[in-house]
């Protein structure tokens, strides 16, 4: 190869490496928006003059923040100017929304009548936007156009979005035809407002134009038990057949002579759900000492359906451990583990060994390296497993596709940054560019939207350095210190209740980060050292944190354990402290194990899980403590 072909190769890599590199004329569009925020807008304009010429590969999001300052210094004309040129040169732009919601509040400002059109050409593009359809609705009104209005509350009403509520109020209710009802009840059943949902159900049941009372009946059943309202959901779970949902809801009505009916009816059907409902027989039956009965539900089980064994194998093994039949105990274990491979079995084979003095090491080592029972494997033991794939990762590849993300990150524009990965997410499917826009988004503070790209990503190439963030830690880490907990501990209950999602809103009203309800949460905010005066604050991360981690925290001091404080966060205190009292169990390991509630039992695992992948992950895996309340 020539001299003169090497030289021009190195120019051409060092040109490309400029290309896709954040530019040199760092954080130039980022000052802008500070001098912006500031109300210096002559030198955010300069700087906006400069960023152009520099940041050519983000030129949209320029002409957004000019459009913007404009705005602000008053100065609607020159705002519509930029407007009108980034809708002409890049009608494509991530940032389109945005645009088209500023020049929205640029006509809003002004005239209404005048915005009028604005408006119709900003609804019908984005028609999610429905505070915007809302008030749209009611300068129809005003307008004289009653009908038009009419039909977009109606659209509100019957999507049972956020603007629903309000929208009833002006809605003739009296004009929904039988679908506009039957399509409100459905988005209402899968918002879980079953409360809301019921009504409308009850009067589509005796509708003769809806035309779907089978359909209607199950989800109205399903609303009447998951309210508790369990004698009333039984008569319509039996008239449809659903003989497993009927016996869940004798046995939480406490009609166990009505529940045992059932069971053996479903037995008598070789119902295939009957296996199920034999083991929870057999479980009341344990936990009222009746041991023998128990082992009878089972053999049964074990005998009637033989293809469905394992949850039945699993409940006479563990009926044999908690009753200190520890050698029946180990055997069914181990078979377990032989034919199914799971952690769970070998943890509880080794455990069985331990209580018999025998060595439990082949079995410990059959747990696998990443999950709740490697946690309680390592502290029985002492040994740290290796290093699974999810490694926490500081470099980031560059991505030709992700060149203009990296520049917004640079100038400090997280928001912009987030919008720009979102829209390369949506049109890519190769998971390695996924998990670098995850990376990029968790740089962006978007911790839920991260966690949730991954579950594009194969389960075994989903790094812990996306999945186990480390978000709001400087706010996370006070409120620890001050309540003397482990931060990481904190950060494993908000990945459980809310996936780093400050808006998180459940169906039960349970708000923000720790998913805190607002009764509770304004008891404790004055404990706290927190006044809160709207419940809209829990929305807030630092709020939300400093209660609910005033909150948990007492929770684990109260019971001077780490796992029954994270089960009663879930299930409420009272049930916890009646769960140990009746278990009297020996280690926490096997309190968890036995947790009544499979919700709370699943949540307390998962919560674990993470609490000990976050300590592995930051170089800490010894530092767990061996709390009591661990093992």
């Amino acid at each position: 190869m020539t001299r003169a072909k090497t030289i021009l190769i190195v120019a051409l890599g060092l040109f490309l490496m400029a290309a896709l590199a954040p530019s040199a004329h760092a954080e130039t569009l980022g000052k802008a928006v500070e001098m912006r925020l500031q109300g210096k807008y002559s030198s955010s304009l300069r700087l906006l003059n400069k960023a152009e010429r520099s940041l050519p590969y983000v030129k949209d999001y320029i002409l957004y923040h000019r459009a913007l300052v404009h705005f602000e210094r008053g100065k609607p004309g020159d705002a519509r100017k930029s407007i009108r040129k980034f809708l002409k040169k890049y009608p494509g732009s991530p940032a389109r929304q945005k645009v088209r919601r500023l020049e929205l509040d640029i006509a809003l400002a002004g005239d209404w009548d005048k915005a009028f059109p604005v408006v119709e050409t900003y609804i019908r593009e984005y028609r999610d936007d429905l505070e915007t359809r809302f008030l749209y609705a009611g300068h129809l009104e005003k307008r004289g156009r009653h009908e038009d209005a009419q039909m977009v509350y109606r659209e509100l009403y019957v999507s049972a979005g956020d603007f629903a509520d309000p929208s009833w109020e002006l809605v003739d209710i009296k004009k929904l035809s039988t679908r506009e009802k039957l399509s409100r009840a459905k988005n209402l059943y899968s918002r879980h407002y079953y409360a809301q949902a019921e009504p409308l159900l009850e009067e589509l049941l005796v509708d003769e134009e809806c035309g779907c009372q089978q359909k209607v009946m199950r989800m109205y059943a399903q609303s009447l038990f998951r309210q508790k309202k369990y004698p009333d959901a039984v008569i319509y779970l039996q008239g449809l057949g659903d003989l497993y949902d009927a016996a869940r809801a004798y046995i939480r009505a406490g009609d166990r002579e009505s529940f045992h009916r059932t069971v053996l009816t479903m037995v008598a059907e070789n119902d295939k759900d009957a296996p199920r409902l034999l083991v929870a027989l057999a479980e009341e039956a344990r936990r009222k000492g009746e041991y023998d009965t128990a082992l009878e539900y089972l053999d049964d089980s074990l005998k009637l359906f033989p293809k469905e064994k394992e949850k039945a194998l699993w409940a006479k093994g563990w009926l044999f451990y908690r009753t200190g039949r520890l050698d029946k105990a180990s055997e069914a274990f181990n078979l377990l583990y032989r034919k199914y491979k799971l952690d769970k079995y070998a943890y509880w084979a080794a455990r069985s060994k331990e209580r018999l003095g025998l060595d439990p090491s082949s079995y410990y080592k059959k747990v696998s390296e990443n999950g709740y029972y490697s946690l309680l494997a390592m502290l029985r033991t002492g040994k740290a497993p290796k290093q699974s794939y999810g490694a926490t990762r500081d470099r980031i590849k560059r991505y030709r596709r992700l060149r203009r993300a990296d520049i917004l990150l640079s100038e400090g524009l997280l928001e912009d940054a987030a919008i720009e990965l979102k829209a390369v997410a949506r049109k890519t499917r190769r998971y390695k560019e996924l998990l670098e826009i995850g990376r990029r988004l968790i740089k962006a503070g978007e911790y839920d939207v991260a966690q949730r790209l991954m579950n594009r990503v194969p389960g075994k190439k989903r790094p812990d350095d996306i999945l186990y963030p480390i978000a709001h830690w400087e706010a996370v880490n006070e409120a620890a210190l001050k309540h003397s907990i482990d931060p990481f501990l904190m950060l494993s209950v908000m990945r459980e209740e809310s996936l780093f999602d400050t808006e998180a809103f459940s169906p039960a009203g349970a708000m923000g980060l720790m998913q805190l309800m607002p009764s509770t949460a304004s008891r404790t905010a004055r404990a706290a050292g927190v006044v809160l005066e709207d419940k809209g604050e829990l929305f807030l991360a630092d709020t939300n944190i400093r209660i609910g981690t005033h909150y948990f925290s007492g929770l684990v001091r109260g019971f001077g354990a780490v796992t029954p404080g994270i089960a009663a966060y879930n299930a409420g205190a009272s049930n916890v402290k009646k769960w140990l009292k009746e278990g009297a169990y020996g280690s926490y390991d096997e309190f968890v194990e036995d947790i009544p509630y499979r919700e709370t039992r699943e949540y307390v695992k998962r919560i674990m899980r993470s609490y000990y992948r976050y300590h592995y992950n930051q170089g800490l895996p010894g530092s767990l403590p061996k709390d009591p309340g661990i093992l």
